[in-house]
């Protein structure tokens, strides 16, 4: 098959035909030209504007494409079966018309990094297959992430895209990572905290208000009940009597937290009286809460200040006067002194 030659006309012949076989191949190489030069005519003349002419070889091959991550989806876990966070990748180049299929590798990353239980996996890593279809630009591969109930730290994972077929990997999308975020929220916990009020003189008369506040974190979308019970102190403890009628303001009872409620007030109604005692102590305690609640602060105490006085006490003394001759004539003073103590 030359490409040199030689062309020969017989008698009458106005035209004739130079084929050349280019071969085929599949090199990415830059489009190619060659030219076609006439020289040499026997009982002829060359025309001196078209004694050659030129052709291209196109090229027809294209470097395989290009695949790379754009995104890792983030998401919460789900408390039970199977919930799919996306990758999703992209593909360009010339030439899109096959099928690229890839692999993608996923593992634990940063501090607090997912394990093989937070996935639908026995081990870590393990691999995700995806492809690309034809001519499309754009691919997705779901991991499948594990619910549960467990409250834990937000989880960090890693997808490494490898063994592309019919593509190479973008150097810089080689990698990318996701977190699994924790939807599950601690159960319940109730304290008890003194209010200021707790701490205050008991007045004269009718009822004085001590108030403690009961608080409610971690879950607070359902209802929770806590019992709580008022006790004196070791030391110059309340009794009933320091109370308003307990039948009907019981210093006993039960705290009930509504859907959403974070905090109640527990109120004791302390009687005023004009009894000169000691300051007495008081004690609120917190128990039974309901089922999945617990207690962490359980206790709170309040003090009965006595705001109130003795009444006045008399008494008598001898002076020294008071033990003295009576004398031989007119008056001798003999004294006594009388005190009062209290109000």
């Amino acid at each position: 098959n030359p490409v040199s030659g030689r062309v020969t006309f017989d008698p009458g012949d106005t035209q004739k035909t130079i084929t050349l076989q280019v071969q085929g191949d599949l090199l990415e190489e830059a489009d190619e030209g060659l030219i076609v030069t006439l020289s040499d005519p026997q009982n002829a003349t060359i025309s001196t504007t078209e004694g050659s002419a030129t052709g291209t070889i196109l090229n027809d091959d294209f470097p395989p494409p290009v695949i790379g991550i754009e995104s890792v989806e983030s998401g919460a876990e789900g408390d039970s079966g199977t919930t799919l966070l996306t990758v999703t990748l992209s593909r360009s180049g010339k030439d899109l018309s096959e099928e690229t299929s890839f692999k993608v590798s996923v593992a634990g990353s940063g501090t607090d990094s997912s394990n093989a239980a937070d996935f639908d996996s026995a081990s870590l890593p393990f691999v995700v297959s995806g492809s690309f279809a034809k001519d499309a630009e754009t691919a997705t591969v779901d991991i499948p992430v594990s619910g549960d109930l467990v409250v834990e730290p937000d989880e960090g994972f890693s997808v490494q895209l490898q063994d592309p077929q019919n593509g190479t990997i973008d150097l810089d999308k080689a990698s990318a990572t996701g977190t699994i975020l924790n939807d599950d929220v601690p159960p319940p916990v109730l304290s008890i905290t003194a209010d200021a009020s707790a701490v205050q003189n008991e007045g004269d008369a009718g009822a004085t208000l001590f108030t403690f506040t009961v608080t409610r974190t971690g879950d607070t979308t359902g209802q929770t009940t806590v019992d709580y019970a008022t006790t004196g102190s070791a030391v110059n403890g309340v009794n009933g009597d320091d109370f308003v009628d307990i039948l009907n303001n019981p210093v006993s009872g039960k705290v009930m937290f509504d859907p959403g409620d974070t905090e109640k007030t527990i109120t004791l109604q302390v009687q005023g009286d004009l009894v000169e005692e000691a300051d007495e102590g008081l004690i609120v305690t917190l128990s039974n809460p309901s089922p999945g609640a617990t207690i962490d602060q359980a206790s709170a105490t309040g003090t009965i200040l006595n705001d109130d006085v003795a009444p006045p006490v008399l008494s008598i003394t001898a002076d020294a006067s008071a033990v003295q001759n009576e004398g031989d004539a007119g008056p001798t003073l003999f004294t006594f002194t009388v005190t009062r103590t209290g109000d």
